[in-house]
């Protein structure tokens, strides 16, 4: 047979995780029907057969070289035009014709050290053979570089199997993206005084998650881990480290374990009481604060925990502040948000614009009995910007209040270098905080914030039509912008005059983000 179309091949330069959703992504998209007319051909009597089949074409008609620098995965007509690839571009063909013949299988990525990165994939198809469901490994690799038989597999270390896309299973350790978040983490300064102002500071981490699969629930751990991470950044001592580090391996924990358990509650419920014993156990109580050291000793807490979840190890004792925080916050929030129309801005998306305007809503962290402790325009100001906050509560079904609280903290933090409370301590004594909020502080920089505020109000408004709280005015949104040179000045005045003449720029702003959303919903 005369293979066509042999240039289709696809490469991306990247970490382990970015070569997996590359695989994944190109298996998706395969569609080539002259090797479903070879898939026809390699068929045997049973299945078994069709997977010695394909496993000893292989063998016959490619070579195997591993890829050096650029990774390249080639599709099953250009591997079988060039005869030569790698394990990648093996698995691919031997996934494209299981499919074609509705053979259920899934890739296998594994690592043979303790490191928990892949470093090989092969296909495991799940068939029929006397009288049993059984795994059929198919490794052409394995028997070409170290003699193995068919449906035999080298021992490995750890594995994740993944199907076609829609089927969630974690990547090996259960935390996606983490190893590459641990790198992007070194870009924040720990210990930092003076906040960095890069876009991707502002970003609210959630690893390489697909959207539909972020629920509420999940959002809050990712916003509490977010807020944590923040914490760590104006850490001053290596005790104060070392305890956001710890929260931070507890909150990585019950991420692990919620795609460990694929979504499922009870299962889940079960890690976190198992991780909430952990916690009294003093597991994850460490002075450490060697990021790399940490990792390693995450890795050891996560085999601990599935170990004991596997065995159904339950504690004696448990830490009832984690695992009420789970029960409330995730458990109890744990389904699918619903769009307008099946469309939607990612609760990703939102979370990120929450944490940007956090600055905004810097006077409702002082508490209602405080209120007569402050000028009159502040307590004016605090109101309206919970009326903002409360509004945004009814109609946001992405994020959790608790969530969306936690978000706005962890941006007051990005932005100023303090939490709120010390924050409006310094201005309320007459100081005005060495920050660079603006360089000096200008209501020209708030009117941003509140441009940020009136879009994302916009956008969900968009989505959710539906309120039961009254939607704040632009007026009052603008009227509830703080302005930390004057409010606390003896000649404190309402500052709406000011910002009169930024409506214009606001509206607009507010219309584009809109506009983004309707030509989504109309292509």
């Amino acid at each position: 047979m005369k293979i066509k179309n042999i240039n289709k091949t696809i490469f991306k330069n990247g970490d382990t995780a970015d070569i997996i959703k590359v695989v994944m992504m190109a298996y998706d998209i395969e569609n080539d029907p002259q090797i479903e007319v070879l898939a026809s051909q390699l068929q045997g009597e049973t299945d078994y057969d069709t997977c010695k089949n394909i496993w000893q074409y292989l063998i016959d008609n490619v070579n195997y070289k591993a890829d050096t620098g650029k990774q390249e995965i080639k599709s099953p007509a250009r591997l079988l035009n060039d005869k030569v690839g790698d394990c990648k571009s093996y698995s691919l063909f031997t996934a494209v014709i299981l499919r074609y013949l509705g053979i259920d299988h899934v890739f296998r990525f594994v690592s043979y050290d303790n490191r928990k990165e892949a470093t090989h994939v092969y296909v495991v198809a799940k068939i029929n053979y006397k009288f049993q469901t059984i795994n059929c490994i198919i490794d052409a690799v394995a028997t070409v570089q170290a003699g193995y038989d068919f449906n035999t597999e080298i021992k490995y270390n750890y594995h994740c199997d993944m199907a076609d896309k829609g089927t969630k299973i974690a990547y090996l350790a259960g935390l996606p993206g983490l190893s590459k978040f641990r790198k992007s983490k070194r870009n924040y300064r720990v210990g930092a005084t003076v906040p960095d102002f890069s876009p991707e500071r502002y970003k609210v981490w959630i690893g390489d998650e697909n959207q539909k699969n972020i629920t509420p629930g999940k959002q809050y751990l990712y916003a509490r881990f977010d807020l944590m991470l923040e914490y760590l950044n104006i850490a001053k001592t290596p005790k104060q480290q070392a305890y956001y580090f710890n929260q931070l391996d507890i909150i990585a924990s019950l991420l692990f374990s919620y795609n460990y358990c694929n979504g499922v509650c009870k299962e889940i419920k079960r890690m976190a009481y198992i991780i909430s014993g952990m916690v009294t156990e003093g597991l994850f109580s460490s002075s450490e604060t060697n990021e790399d050291v940490r990792a390693d000793k995450l890795d050891i807490i996560l085999d601990e925990l599935v170990y004991r979840y596997t065995n159904d190890i339950r504690p004696t004792q448990y830490d009832a502040a984690t695992f009420n925080m789970f029960i409330e916050e995730v458990y109890n929030c744990n389904l699918i948000p619903t769009t307008v129309n099946g469309i939607g801005a990612s609760s990703y998306q939102i979370a990120d614009e929450i944490k940007k305007a956090g600055i905004y809503y810097i006077y409702t962290f002082i508490p209602e009995a405080e209120q007569s402790n402050h000028p009159a325009i502040v307590a004016d100001k605090r109101d309206k910007q919970n009326q903002t906050f409360n509004w945004m509560k009814t109609v946001n079904t992405y994020q959790t209040p608790s969530a969306m609280q936690l978000s706005i903290r962890a941006g007051i933090i990005a932005r100023t270098g303090m939490d709120p409370e010390t924050y409006i301590a310094a201005l309320k004594n007459g100081k005005q905080p060495d920050v660079a909020i603006g360089d000096p502080v200008t209501l020209t920089t708030i009117a941003l914030v509140i441009g940020i505020i009136t879009g994302l109000i916009g956008i969900i408004k968009f989505l959710f039509p539906a309120d039961t709280t009254p939607k704040p005015s632009d007026a009052v949104i603008k009227a509830g912008a703080f302005d930390p040179t004057k409010d606390y000045s003896k000649s404190s005045t309402s500052s709406s005059a000011s910002l009169a003449n930024i409506a214009l720029p606001l509206a607009l702003g507010g219309a584009l983000l809109i506009g983004l959303f309707t030509r989504k919903k109309n292509q």
